[in-house]
């Protein structure tokens, strides 16, 4: 009686799902709401199926301090900077950008209204446009 509780525990254990993070919702534009502490000049940010990263209201490419291309999993978001990076960034002090590139970002929370990302203790919060 005992074996036969335990394997009911553990099967019914084996069918509980994990919330299931739909990737297709990332692909959107995004305003930055919290990263830790106040925003003054949130970033807006488009999320584009080929990988691509648009900022601003007018969509604008990547500048100085700014991911370029991004890779994603269901779970994952790693920012990349640009392939050929512009010489007059080369002089720029990006300590402060609030997309960090070349690290995994753990998706925490992503819905058709709010994503929420986290890496090394920092957290970053967006809205949908």
């Amino acid at each position: 009686m005992k074996k036969i509780l335990i394997l009911l525990l553990i099967g019914l254990l084996g069918c509980r799902q994990e919330e299931d993070v739909r990737p297709e919702l990332l692909f959107r534009t995004w305003t930055q709401t919290a990263s830790g502490q106040p925003v003054p000049y949130p970033v807006v940010v488009e999320f584009r199926r080929d990988g691509t990263l648009l900022y601003g209201p007018d969509k604008r490419p990547a500048w100085c301090c700014s991911p370029a291309t991004f890779t994603s999993t269901r779970t994952i978001v790693r920012f990349l900077w640009p392939q050929t990076p512009d010489p007059q960034c080369a002089l720029v002090n990006c300590a402060l950008s609030a997309l960090t590139v070349g690290v995994d970002w753990q998706i925490k929370k992503l819905s058709t209204n709010e994503l929420v990302l986290s890496s090394g203790g920092q957290t970053i919060s967006f809205a949908a446009r």
